[in-house]
């Protein structure tokens, strides 16, 4: 079995907030076999290593995205006609349904290899994507799995959204593709796995939710939004999207629900005793005009709060300085959303929910962990220790370095700045081509 030792590296393990030191970390195969402080062996134990001198980088875990959606790569520079929305669910109807509409098998494929290609650069090693295509439904996840995990090398965790805004058949394609997925996790054993996906309640008839609930594995949702799915939905239901959901016995432990914006603190208690997890997405929703999450009001009742972006580009850092900022800006309190705080939505509680779901350990540099780790070649301007890491992560690593190399599973799939596990200048060459042709169908 290979076995590699990453040595001379400052080593940030995730492990708590403060756990920064010089070191080495030893990988065989995929996983952590040992983590070394400054002195650490070099005799008959380690003979036969491959020995990768990190020249004082730093080294930490990669990144989780608790939330994309990879098909919007395609969105960059589209214009649609017309374009004048009043309300989030003419945003939707006027620009993004009619993006998943237009895209075949092919578009599928390369959205997801370019997608990859950005995940990888910026650092990002394990993502959990909601896909639609309701023209190309059926084999649209092995599609993206084959993309994103075979061919790129990332851990992705899948789900197709189902919708009854396309009609009955698309409906019943939406829900075969996610059951027809339950596999993923055999195909790609640690690398792989599905959430069953729904797209929001306000789009979903009651018939759709009992068949929903019929599956036992949590969902992947879209929860108070925009007010579609807050005063707008109980005035229609009689009920809030969360009590609606949990009716249906679809609120199983482990449940990604995303945004939840619009709901009451009855909401946040049905999400709390169903050990629900909510995944703020501070960019995009600044950007729908739609609000910003409150992490307070999540923190106080003990519900488990992870990171994502909606699709709003592949950079996971943008949306660690949005949440920072805009829950300072949210209280008028500079002190409202810390450091320690950053740290247990991205680096705590991230790759917690991603270990969940694909039963392995992600997201620490420890021993037994999966070998899922970042490096950033810093100088630091002032004294870096374990006691200020975050601040220079936050306030300086993070604004001015991009990733040096990225490693999965033990395995470059980025060295030095050059993707290895893709082509990427053809990557980017042929998806242009692709999305020409795609911007033409809509």
């Amino acid at each position: 079995m290979k076995r590699k030792l990453f040595y001379n590296y400052q080593i940030f393990t995730g492990n708590k907030p403060d756990d920064f030191f010089r070191g080495a970390v030893l990988v065989e195969g995929g996983t952590i076999k040992d983590v070394y402080m400054e002195s650490f062996p070099f005799g008959e134990e380690l003979t036969g290593v491959e020995k990768i001198d990190g020249g004082g980088k730093i080294l930490m875990p990669g990144f989780v995205n608790s939330h994309t959606h990879i098909y919007s790569a395609f969105a960059r520079g589209m214009a649609v006609s017309p374009f004048s929305p009043r309300n989030f669910r003419e945003l939707l109807s006027q620009l993004w349904w009619r993006l998943d509409r237009a895209l075949t098998l092919d578009d599928v494929f390369y959205s997801g290899l370019l997608a990859s290609v950005e995940m990888i650069k910026n650092g990002i090693t394990t993502f959990v994507d909601h896909h639609s295509s309701p023209n190309a439904v059926t084999g649209s996840i092995d599609t993206l799995a084959e993309a994103c995990v075979s061919k790129a090398g990332l851990r992705g965790v899948f789900c197709y959204e189902t919708s009854d805004r396309n009609g009955e058949a698309i409906r019943e394609k939406s829900l075969e593709e996610n059951f027809n997925a339950f596999d993923l996790k055999e195909k790609y054993p640690g690398r792989a796995a599905n959430l069953l996906g729904l797209h929001a309640s306000f789009t979903l008839e009651e018939a759709t939710l009992r068949k929903a609930s019929e599956a036992a594995i949590p969902i992947h949702i879209h929860v108070g939004e925009g007010d579609e799915d807050g005063r707008l939905h109980v005035k229609q239901f009689s009920k809030s999207a969360i009590e609606r959901l949990e009716s249906h016995g679809l609120l199983k432990p482990d449940s990604l629900l995303v945004h939840c914006l619009k709901i009451e603190e009855s909401d946040l208690e049905i999400i709390a005793e169903n050990g629900c997890t909510v995944v703020f997405n501070p960019q995009s929703n600044m950007n729908n005009g739609v609000g910003i999450p409150d992490f307070s009001r999540f923190d106080k009742n003990g519900i488990r709060t992870t990171l994502g972006n909606d699709g709003y580009g592949f950079d996971l850092t943008r949306d660690m300085r949005t949440l920072f900022l805009s829950q300072h800006l949210l209280k008028k309190d500079p002190t409202a959303f810390g450091l320690g705080d950053l740290y247990h939505v991205v680096f705590k509680n991230s790759p917690e929910y991603a270990s969940s779901v694909l039963d392995i350990m992600t997201g620490r540099i420890k021993s037994g962990y999966k070998a899922d780790f970042i490096t950033y070649d810093y100088n630091p301007p002032t004294p870096m220790n374990g006691d200020n890491f975050l601040g220079h992560f936050y306030f300086s690593i993070m604004e001015d370095c991009k990733p040096v190399d990225t490693v999965v599973d033990g395995e470059w799939v980025m060295k030095n700045q050059k993707v290895l596990t893709l082509p990427e200048e053809a990557v980017y060459d042929k998806t242009g081509e692709i999305c020409s042709k795609m911007w033409e169908r809509l």
